[in-house]
């Protein structure tokens, strides 16, 4: 009954932006897909398994909406190698309206995840700050983020996320980022993450990225009344993006 309550309200949020996109008469809809494969250092099951390899497959439909301003809608499906099973399938939405240096964008998300013991649909607010661009066209940016369960009364984080992109080649490009992660459920700050990120354009529908992220954990949970705190986390991403 959950999980058909909350498919509504994804059906409700994208019957509500349709109407907008049938408008945009002078843009198509751009049709991408995402191929990844995931590797972690810990073990992330919760119930007792080796959950360290993942693969995901996301097909995502944008298209503008007016002038500067961005509708998305998309599909996840994370498969679990490890275990040989769907790990879990995600819906969501984003509305982005683009400023001179910045953006903003709304999201919407529903997960059902084979990894927990309930279904899970989450609100963002995110604001995408150009901070400086250089003449190379490498350049510093700021995101923040705001997120929450729908029921506003847990799940609700804060991130900033500090990044310098610089261009490697005529095709390729490097990003060194931080960010800073912290909770409102706990009054505690949750992680510190470092990550590096190789992106190579192949073609004008192609485009390759390298991934690697240290996760450092911050918070502790008692397992046996006894406070635990869990093993910082290394993860390696290769990916592929695909626009049709």
């Amino acid at each position: 009954m959950i999980k058909t309550a909350r498919l509504l309200l994804f059906s409700i949020c994208a019957w509500a932006i349709l109407p907008a996109f049938s408008t945009a008469q002078d843009s198509d809809w751009m049709v991408s897909s995402l191929l990844r494969f995931e590797t972690h250092s810990d073990e992330t099951s919760t119930a007792g398994g080796t959950d360290d390899d993942f693969i995901y497959h996301m097909l995502s439909f944008t298209k503008e909406i007016r002038p500067r301003t961005m509708g998305n809608f998309f599909y996840l499906y994370r498969y679990d190698v490890d275990n040989n099973d769907y790990d879990a399938n995600i819906l969501g939405a984003n509305y982005v309206r683009l400023f001179k240096s910045y953006s903003f964008s709304a999201s919407y998300f529903f997960s059902d995840d084979n990894r927990i013991a309930r279904d899970q649909d989450r609100f963002l607010l995110a604001v995408n700050d150009l901070l400086h661009q250089y003449k190379n066209n490498s350049e510093w940016r700021l995101v923040s983020t705001y997120t929450t369960q729908t029921d506003w009364d847990e799940g609700q984080t804060i991130t900033e996320r500090l990044s310098y992109t610089f261009p490697t080649s005529d095709r390729s490009t490097l990003t060194l980022a931080y960010t800073y992660g912290y909770s409102f459920d706990i009054d505690h700050q949750i992680y510190n993450q470092y990550n590096i990120a190789y992106n190579y354009t192949y073609n004008k529908q192609m485009t390759l990225m390298l991934d690697y992220l240290f996760l450092g954990k911050e918070y502790s949970y008692l397992v046996g009344g006894v406070p635990f705190t869990p093993d910082d986390d290394n993860v390696f991403r290769l990916s592929m993006m695909y626009y049709y």
